[in-house]
């Protein structure tokens, strides 16, 4: 039989009740049977939401870091019993260099901080990218009893991140090859990327072109000359061909044919 998938709000409601439930059984020491059977069922409809919730949930005990509880999903992830995570220590179910890692965040969430990092697992599914949020739980004293955690899995989108940045690096190393000096500005005429020519000819590292504009660049007639044909360029954007006289780094004078377009 196939479950079904929870909603947005049921999602909303679980973790919600993840954050409330130590906080309820702290203050629930000497309550009535009323109170007792409220909880009760506030517990029972917390586990069924976390239960089939396609998210990592646990709470770890604050002082011990000792799993309190985990969800199915938790379990299936790890590939280890419910049973054997409940009472271990974070560090025996992360593996040491996670742990190490998750220290300094959980540092944070025992003083009082939600945070958030990401890092990758060794999942029973192999190696996985997985967001962590740990969320402090204060006891009817206000000191922090335990800690949630809350994690997603979030490697396709880092695949696609990786993907993106290899293609961005591939077209950098290509422009990088053009024996012509090319750059790109956004909408205020600043320069937002180059290539090696560019920076050759001019005799500015590209850290030191980005973000500056014509005036800062170029004597005043030149720079008068570039910011006029821009403004044209982007009153009536396609493709700008003009000649301009310009001196190079090496102090020697170039007659060159500016190639400019600006999308439609």
């Amino acid at each position: 039989m196939i479950k079904r998938a929870p909603t947005k709000q049921e999602l909303i409601e679980a973790n919600a009740l993840l954050k409330q439930k130590i906080q309820v059984l702290a203050k629930s020491a000497g309550a009535s049977k009323g109170t007792g059977k409220a909880l009760k069922e506030s517990n029972d409809r917390f586990l069924r939401l976390a239960k089939n919730i396609p998210r990592y949930i646990a709470y770890l005990n604050a002082a011990t870091l000792q799993y309190e509880f985990v969800n199915d999903a938790f379990e299936k992830s790890f590939g280890i019993p419910r049973e054997k995570i409940i009472g271990s220590h974070l560090k025996d179910i992360l593996g040491e260099d996670n742990y190490k890692f998750a220290l300094k965040y959980i540092d944070e969430a025992n003083s009082g901080k939600s945070v958030s990092y990401e890092n990758t697992f060794n999942l029973a599914a192999g190696k996985r990218w997985i967001q962590v949020n740990y969320t402090p739980v204060l006891d009817a004293a206000g000191r922090v009893s335990s800690i949630t955690v809350l994690g997603r899995d979030i490697t396709e989108r880092k695949l696609t991140e990786e993907k993106s940045q290899n293609l961005l690096n591939f077209l950098e190393t290509m422009i990088n090859t053009i024996p012509s000096p090319i750059f790109c500005k956004d909408i205020h005429g600043r320069y937002q990327g180059c290539n090696r020519e560019f920076e050759d000819y001019t005799g500015f590292k590209k850290e030191d072109i980005i973000g500056k504009g014509v005036y800062d660049m170029y004597p005043r007639d030149v720079a008068d000359k570039y910011h006029e044909m821009d403004l044209a360029l982007f009153r009536q954007p396609g493709r700008q061909v003009y000649e301009q006289p310009i001196t190079y780094a090496d102090g020697k004078k170039h007659d060159v044919v500016v190639n400019k377009r600006q999308p439609m």
